[in-house]
């Protein structure tokens, strides 16, 4: 999906195979692999045939196009959900009245070094946001195309199908933080609700329940009842503990680079050993072990084993933690080949 917003951007124009790669597959030994295979299933989903193609036109040695028709247009737009990203030729379906993406919060503590805080606590919050009954929020990967951009509010909540866009910034110190949350409406760009909040590290989780209560009020859906319950059982009250698991989030979505996923590790080792108890951080860990184990930087047996016995604990920890269950079913498919189990 990506790939594809990223064509439909600069329709009728070629798209650099190379910049595709270092977007979407920035540091992997694997980038032209991931391209080929997206180009591939982008065709396959709109019945598309790369020798008389109708949406996708291969360029050698170049990139893609995405082909500009407006009898097109309809077909085109039947093939993509109600929930995915809509900035299609000849017009989009209107996006669901109760729907907001979460633009990625701005560092603004001054040290680029906290950049991964900011980031990671926009991943958390969409996370504790997407578990809001009736309430559709746009997928991390369209959200954080937009980082670091600047750009009229409707354009964009458009161009991700959305009636609302979430933003704020971000300020650190050592022991206090002040996050700033707007919610905007795409209609008219007026502020649908805004709030500063400016508590003390240890009790981040609250915020971040206490934000999307007020998101959540203000688009007039209704919070799950087991959110809060859900949160503190896979979640941590150590700001030690918060701040290595985010430290580890931002090394592991650097791509598949051995020294990235490395510190990925030791950060989630660092967690794990700040609040043993700390179930995503178990998450973070397999998950990293195992792109090591897949791109041969570890033997298949350390990194099965180590995989095995953090996915282990992070169901012994938290039963109830979707998370757990992805990571455990990855296992089975990529280094058991359970199928059926998976």
């Amino acid at each position: 999906m990506a790939v594809l917003i990223a064509l439909v951007d600069d329709c009728g124009e070629v798209v650099s195979s190379e910049d595709l790669q270092a977007r979407f597959w920035p540091n992997s030994y694997s980038a032209e692999h991931g391209l080929h295979k997206a180009i591939s299933e982008i065709r396959t989903a709109f019945g598309d045939n790369p020798k008389s193609p109708r949406y996708i036109r291969t360029f050698a040695r170049r990139g893609y196009c995405l082909i500009s028709q407006d009898n097109d247009s309809a077909a085109l737009a039947t093939h993509v959900s109600d929930a995915d990203v809509v900035k299609l030729p000849g017009g989009p379906r209107p996006p669901p009245a109760a729907s907001v993406a979460v633009l990625p919060f701005t560092n603004i503590s001054g040290d680029p070094d906290n950049e991964y805080f900011s980031d990671g606590l926009t991943e958390e919050l969409l996370n504790v946001l997407a578990n809001i009954d009736a309430l559709k929020v746009a997928a991390r990967t369209s959200s954080f195309h937009f980082k670091g951009r600047t750009g009229d509010i409707a354009e964009i909540a458009r161009r991700l199908g959305v009636t609302s866009i979430l933003e704020g910034s971000v300020r650190q110190s050592k022991t206090r933080i002040r996050i700033t949350a707007q919610l905007i409406s795409a209609t008219d760009g007026y502020h649908l609700w805004s709030k500063t909040f400016d508590r003390v590290l240890d009790d981040i989780f609250d915020v971040q329940d206490e934000i999307a209560s007020a998101v959540a009020k203000a688009l007039k859906v209704k919070l799950l009842g087991a959110d809060s319950d859900h949160q503190i059982e896979s979640g941590t009250r150590s700001k030690e503990a918060f701040e290595a698991y985010l430290l580890g989030v931002h090394h592991y979505n650097r791509g598949d680079d051995e020294e990235a996923l490395r510190a990925a590790i030791a950060a989630f080792r660092n967690a794990i050993a700040l609040d043993p108890e700390y179930a995503k951080a178990y998450v973070g860990h397999a998950n990293a072990w195992g792109r090591m184990s897949a791109n041969s930087f570890v033997t298949y047996e350390e990194g099965l084993g180590e995989m095995q016995v953090s996915v282990d604990k992070t169901l012994e920890l938290a039963p109830n933690l979707s998370d757990g269950y992805l990571a455990q079913a990855t296992l089975l498919v990529s280094h058991r080949h359970d199928y059926l189990g998976a």
